[in-house]
């Protein structure tokens, strides 16, 4: 949001079963601030020098009802890795970043105070800065979230572990990035350990109750029984989609399930010939870490530096005790 021109600013996303807008998965969108009038292609970063992996989505056969399911095949597993991430602005509303997903790398857009009009940004307006290197045991490190604090960006990695399998190969980041200086800091300020039991999913499917390595294919998914609207379908895989930081400065992690960007609400597997719908369940959670002497340190049996939050004692969270997250949720969503 641009304060003092009411502009919002947003990014395409790639979601299986939803189409993407006139910029494709390149754009960047206008609205006012109040909501009133459409939204507009403010630009198409896939225009200005950015390849943002259009060419691995394909043909997507989406249907044109709304009631009518679709099956989608080629966005299941391009979901995090193609088109745009999370979008932030700096303190002084000049500049915007995002995150490449295709490319991973971080993405600066020079818009000007007032931002210059939609459709008159240039190659030159957009600059990219690639991420180090990060450990990733059987997998990638994958960028999304970022944001602009005290002249810092700050940017959210997960290590998907999606070629291993292996859940205790995941991993979370938090890289911080000098826009004085155009560099990253080589060092994470944070690393997650994401082998943590964090709550089930659903009942029906008491075993998956903690973050699981990225999923490539529809047999990769868990079944938990269903309902009239089909059967069931979960696997919670983190991604690193949000940071926030309160007014104390601590600092609040999103994560979101994949899952629920992979599959929809009577919607149909990825899978030839079958005709069953299928219901996405998914489970994200929020962690809550702070600046102590230097050090960023996460919450712990839902406290940290003697502040406390819900779920105190029961089982759930990053902690080598197995406590609990201080702000831990789970949601079904329902496309």
């Amino acid at each position: 949001y641009q304060r003092g021109t009411d502009k919002l600013f947003s990014t395409a996303f790639l979601r299986r079963h939803t189409g993407l807008g006139p910029g494709g998965l390149g754009g960047i969108y206008l609205m006012n601030g109040t909501g009133s009038g459409s939204p507009v292609l403010y630009a198409n970063l896939a225009t200005l020098g950015q390849n943002v992996g259009a060419g691995q989505l394909g043909v997507r056969g989406l249907a044109t009802s709304l009631i009518t399911s679709s099956i989608d095949a080629t966005a299941f597993d391009n979901v995090g890795k193609i088109g745009l991430g999370a979008l932030t602005i700096s303190d002084d509303f000049t500049k915007l970043y995002t995150i490449n997903l295709y490319t991973r790398q971080l993405v600066e857009i020079n818009i000007g105070y007032p931002a210059k009009p939609a459709g008159t940004l240039v190659s030159g307006d957009v600059s990219s800065f690639s991420i180090p290197a990060l450990p990733a045991v059987g997998g990638v490190a994958r960028p999304f979230a970022v944001k602009y604090y005290r002249g810092k960006v700050y940017v959210g990695v997960v290590a998907t572990a999606e070629t291993s399998k292996v859940a205790a190969n995941l991993a979370g980041y938090v890289i911080e990035f000098n826009p004085a200086t155009n560099t990253f800091n080589p060092t994470p300020i944070m690393t997650i350990n994401m082998n943590y039991a964090k709550g089930d999913v659903h009942t029906s499917v008491p075993a998956v109750n903690n973050w699981e390595a990225w999923a490539n294919q529809w047999s990769d998914l868990h079944e938990g029984g269903s309902t009239s609207a089909g059967i069931r379908i979960m696997r919670p895989q983190p991604m690193l989609t949000s940071l926030e930081f309160t007014d104390n400065g601590d600092l609040v992690l999103g994560f979101a399930d994949r899952t629920a960007f992979q599959t929809g609400y009577k919607q149909r597997s990825t899978v030839s010939g079958d005709n069953k719908t299928y219901n996405g369940y998914v489970g994200g959670d929020m962690l809550r870490a702070r600046n102590i002497s230097g050090t960023w340190t996460l919450e712990s049996n839902g406290s940290i530096g003697g502040q406390s939050g819900s779920g105190v004692g029961n089982g759930q969270g990053p902690d080598p005790s197995g406590n609990t997250a201080i702000c831990a949720w789970d949601v079904t969503i329902r496309d």
